[in-house]
């Protein structure tokens, strides 16, 4: 199995996440690599700040949609019975048929699997759990023609490698769908998101920078903009840190690599709390920004400056009792423990043990990890 070939397909998994029409594309690659004949995909939330939903499906279901949603209508429970058991296995996870149905007579005689060995000639299944999130229920179907008893391990090996990047990809256009919905269009508004955003070249070169990015930047507390426009780490290892991981984020847009994202914390002169830096792979799928870009989306979030976030949904996810949730607020709007004590009325110690608990619950290493989950849930738009 020759991993880096496999590689070359990324720019078309990314390329789906800033355009929904690229996604039966992207789920060519999976029936290309693998003995798989159907392809499936599958997200949702229905959730207060906005309701996230992709379904799609690979060439092989063009002109079949009438028998899809024949079959939907049918057996949406046996649906939600499996979705249900593949969100409940570890993020991208392979979950078999018969994992979930260990009964193998009874799986074949099962109305919804005769349904499909008739009318499109699939047979046995397996499902990637693509969800990190606990609010969003998502998953990749591998479906095999009838003839297959089993499912290859070979085609569970090489979807495995690629399945953390179409995650990714979903979780970006996540991200993105409330703003193109409102704005048509994520370019035109960057300055209206309360946080850092940046698109670098390969090179490391700033491209895009929004107005919030730039104030960042432009205060020079831990990171700024250089004269060759590279940024600049009050650390110099981080300088190497941020200019690799634009470097590799680049590198797998281009199908060269396989970083998915990462993070960097960067220090601050004048402040405790750090600046959280995330560089993910960015593919400019439409063409904005000209030619077939492959670069990085840096995303800077700082802790010390206030934002709109919705808060208490997010809080209501991860089961955050009312007192932790207004706590979290003030997290949001960059208050010190110290302050936030002085706000609710109540000594620092209290303050500082209901912190430690919300980081817990949202399994957060630092303040400005959890406000990164609480931007990734509601991107703060003003």
């Amino acid at each position: 199995m020759n991993s880096q070939k496999l590689f070359e397909n990324l720019p078309t998994l990314y390329n789906a996440a800033y355009s929904r029409d690229l996604w039966q594309e992207a789920l060519d690659v999976f029936s290309d690599i693998t003995d798989a004949k159907g392809v499936m995909l599958y997200a949702q939330s229905d959730q207060e700040v906005f309701s996230y939903s992709v379904s799609s499906s690979n060439s092989f279901f063009t002109g079949k949609e009438a028998i899809i949603r024949e079959y939907s209508r049918k057996f949406i429970n046996y649906d939600l019975e499996g979705a249900a058991a593949v969100n409940a296995s570890p993020s991208f996870s392979a979950v078999y048929d018969r994992d979930i149905w260990p009964d193998a007579e009874r799986l074949r005689n099962r109305e919804d699997i005769e349904f499909g060995v008739e009318r499109w000639g699939v047979f046995r299944r397996v499902i990637f759990n693509l969800s990190e999130r606990k609010y969003l229920t998502s998953g990749l179907i591998l479906q095999y023609d009838k003839k297959h008893e089993d499912i290859p391990s070979i085609d569970v090996k090489k979807a495995a490698i690629l399945v953390p990047h179409l995650a990714k990809a979903l979780d970006i256009n996540r991200f993105n769908s409330p703003l193109r919905l409102k704005y048509n269009a994520v370019l035109a508004v960057l300055d209206k998101i309360e946080l850092g955003i940046c698109i670098a070249s390969p090179s490391g070169e700033l491209i895009i920078v929004n107005s919030r990015a730039r104030e960042i930047l432009d205060d020079t507390d831990g990171i700024w903009l250089a004269k060759d426009n590279r940024l600049v780490c009050r650390n110099p290892d981080t300088t190497d840190q941020i200019r690799e991981a634009i470097k590799m984020a680049s590198s797998t847009a281009n199908g060269e690599e396989d970083t998915a994202s990462t993070n960097i914390v960067i220090n601050q002169k004048s402040t405790v709390e750090p600046l959280l830096a995330i560089a993910a792979p960015l593919r400019d799928a439409d063409r904005e920004l000209g030619g077939d870009f492959g670069g990085c989306l840096l995303t800077l979030v700082d802790p010390n400056r206030a934002s709109h976030a919705n808060v208490e949904a997010f809080c209501k996810i991860y089961g955050i009792t009312p007192a932790e949730a207004e706590v979290a607020k003030c997290i949001v709007q960059g208050y010190s423990t110290a302050e936030i004590a002085e706000i609710r009325n109540v000594v620092p110690s209290t303050v500082a043990n209901q912190v430690k608990r919300i980081l817990t619950k949202t399994s957060s290493g630092r303040r400005v990890e959890l406000i990164w989950k609480i931007f990734q849930y509601s991107p703060p738009v003003c």
